[in-house]
């Protein structure tokens, strides 16, 4: 659930700040947040992403 509200809060924000980048309708959020989400909380699953693979991640389906 954090992740999720955090995702949330995220593009709320590029919403606000960056509203020409989402005209009027129904959007998936940029991959780019989803990463974001995903780095802020890797030390809840004491995972240190300076020496993470793409492997490692995946593992964890981030």
């Amino acid at each position: 659930m954090p992740c999720s509200s955090t995702n949330q809060v995220l593009v709320q924000m590029a919403l606000w700040q960056t509203p020409q980048k989402f005209p009027l309708g129904v959007h998936a959020s940029p991959k780019e947040l989803d990463k974001e989400v995903a780095h802020t909380h890797l030390d809840t699953f004491e995972i240190d992403d300076s020496h993470t693979c793409s492997i490692q991640l995946s593992q964890y389906k981030l």
